[in-house]
């Protein structure tokens, strides 16, 4: 059915459109579950003009089965909502009002129905640019928010589930060019690496500090600048991490360059312990991620902590001139060096 919707487009609704409307109050739920399968295939490939108004108009008898008691009919129904919030996100934006709660609700399930109001979520956040601050979107953030990271710390969630909680956070976060809701989120990120261990089951836990690793990094990007004490708590916990490890990784690594980005000439002060690091990290020539967000670190010192970080460039650039002349090296690795090189060559010209 997706096929054919695909390559037949809007004439295809004329066929559908009868079938659903015949079938979606069925009391049989297997038709039911038919009507979902079918609406849902049909949302990629008509146009947007012509589908919309269908979707909206339909919207408010899908939302309902949600809550549908057979299981199957759940599933479906979140489908065409995902699909709807991926394709059709403005039509679910405009009717917030009547799926917000509906789709809590179902985003507690521990299932694919779950799974599926999550991404929605995500969906819609990927769209919020234009979207006034006074949306219930923006209004709700929080109690969404607040529902997935619950639901992400219950004992043996699925990691899955977890990747896309923090994606849908991250990307509200993103696209919301919110500043006080960064540096409120910094601030709630930090705190939860805390609990983290409190996470028993060593896949989840690691699956979660992850999430909130990235999210910092996306929270300091976004505030471009931050305060010398904010610099040395979010640093400390990065130090914290290595140690623990004995060892640095990407996720770390990650979290650096941000805080060198806003904190601009004030990351001086760590820089001797960060290049230490750094230079471990370049070690690292068969852990492909570690070695180019070391590579990424040195683009971000070079411009934004360029006075400090001067005296450790001439140390740097001999051992990546290696790497560029070993035949066994990996292209893509020597593409992200001479990018890096360019960033030095741009800031330290001499």
């Amino acid at each position: 059915m997706l096929l054919i919707c695909e390559a037949v487009g809007d004439p295809v609704l004329n066929n559908f459109m009868p079938f659903i409307s015949n079938t979606i109050s069925s009391d049989v739920a297997g038709n039911r579950q038919a009507a979902m399968m079918a609406f849902s295939a049909m949302l990629e490939g008509p146009s947007e003009s012509t589908l919309a108004p269908l979707i909206k108009q339909a919207f408010p008898r899908i939302i309902t089965l949600l809550k549908d008691v057979n299981y199957n009919v759940k599933k479906w129904t979140s489908e065409a909502v995902c699909r709807i919030a991926e394709f059709h996100p403005q039509c679910i934006l405009s009717l917030f009002d009547l799926s917000l709660d509906i789709m809590l609700e179902s985003l507690q399930s521990v299932n694919k129905v779950g799974k599926n109001m999550c991404w929605s979520f995500f969906h819609l956040a990927e769209n919020i640019q234009d979207l006034n601050k006074n949306h219930l979107f923006f209004l709700n953030f929080d109690k969404i928010c607040q529902t997935v990271l619950n639901l992400s710390a219950l004992p043996n969630q699925d990691v899955t589930f977890i990747d896309i909680a923090f994606a849908f956070i991250l990307s509200f976060l993103k696209n919301s060019q919110s500043i006080p809701l960064s540096q409120q989120y910094l601030t709630l990120l930090i705190q939860l690496l805390s609990s983290c261990g409190q996470i028993t089951n060593k896949s989840q836990r690691e699956t979660f500090k992850k999430g909130v690793f990235t999210g910092i990094h996306c929270c300091l990007y976004n505030l471009e600048n931050i305060q010398q004490n904010d610099m040395r708590v979010i640093y400390a916990i990065v130090k914290r991490e290595f140690e623990l490890l004995r060892d640095v990784n990407d996720d770390g690594i990650v979290v650096l360059c941000a805080l060198c980005f806003a904190s601009k000439e004030a990351f001086a002060e760590v820089l001797p312990e960060v290049f230490a690091w750094i230079k471990l990290a370049l070690d690292k020539i068969h852990e492909k991620e570690v070695f180019k967000v070391a590579l990424d670190f040195i683009s971000q010192a070079s411009k934004n902590c360029t006075v400090a970080f001067e005296q450790y460039v001439q140390m740097l650039v001999p051992p990546l001139l290696t790497c560029l002349n070993r035949q066994d090296f990996n292209n893509e690795l020597k593409l992200n060096i001479f990018e890096c090189l360019g960033d030095i060559s741009l800031y330290y010209p001499q």
